[in-house]
């Protein structure tokens, strides 16, 4: 499997290499080879603030009920968007700390003003925006590989991060999601989760738009209870 890996590798199309190392692992599991690799494709896409692997770090979300609570630059390269929150005293509480293995783990919460976990309870929005470089548009494959801590013994479908991209132009907002989402255990009680947009999704979405545009990269925390642990995440065109 080494020498298919490193041929798959050698074609330059990391799209093709993700699935092929997601899919491998799934069916064959450790002895195939692929988690490593998987793992090594895993970036981080949302950074830490100085300081929180020492301790939490916060960011204070506003009560706007009827709208939006924009924060640009809230984490290191993102905007924090907060919608239609009705609870005073939220907070965003991000930190991080390494494991047994020496591996980093970055912990991303909401929780109330006394600390206590926020049961959603309405159609409160929490979400992380990143600024996509305008070349993304010539990709006919765009994945989304995140891996997480999980504390049961199977990853359901849904990621706790949601991914989709929003096109800014002339003042409209379109929305390009994703159209397919898998999911298995990777080892160690992590989760992986890939998930696809369509092919030249972006391509088709721009055609025609003559005017500069805006390209952002969203990720929503999803889950009645915000408690993501995340071990990698990375955009692969």
């Amino acid at each position: 499997m080494t020498e298919l890996f490193d041929s798959l590798a050698r074609t330059g199309n990391r799209p093709m290499l993700a699935r092929s190392l997601y899919f491998w692992h799934q069916i064959l599991g450790e002895a195939c080879g692929a988690e490593p690799l998987l793992r090594r494709m895993a970036g981080e896409i949302i950074r830490m603030p100085v300081g929180a692997d020492i301790a939490e770090q916060h960011v204070d979300v506003r009560s706007v009920p009827d709208g939006f609570d924009i924060q640009e630059a809230a984490l290191p390269g993102a905007d924090a968007l907060f919608a239609y929150v009705s609870e005073p005293g939220l907070r965003l509480v991000v930190s991080s700390q390494k494991d047994g293995a020496g591996r980093v783990c970055r912990r991303l919460r909401v929780c109330r003003a006394d600390g206590s976990p926020f049961l959603r309870h309405g159609p409160e929005r929490f979400m992380l925006r990143y600024r996509l470089d305008p070349a993304i548009i010539r990709a006919r494959d765009i994945l989304v590989l995140q891996l997480t801590l999980e504390t049961g013994p199977q990853a359901t479908g849904l990621p706790p991060l949601h991914p989709w991209i929003e096109i800014h132009h002339g003042g409209d907002r379109h929305y390009v999601e994703t159209i397919e989402t898998s999911a298995g255990m990777l080892g160690n009680g992590e989760a992986i989760r890939l998930a696809a947009f369509a092919p030249s999704a972006l391509a088709e979405a721009t055609s025609g738009m003559q005017e500069r545009l805006g390209l952002y990269f969203y990720l929503e925390l999803t889950g009645e209870i915000i408690d993501v642990n995340l071990m990698g995440e990375t955009l692969i065109t």
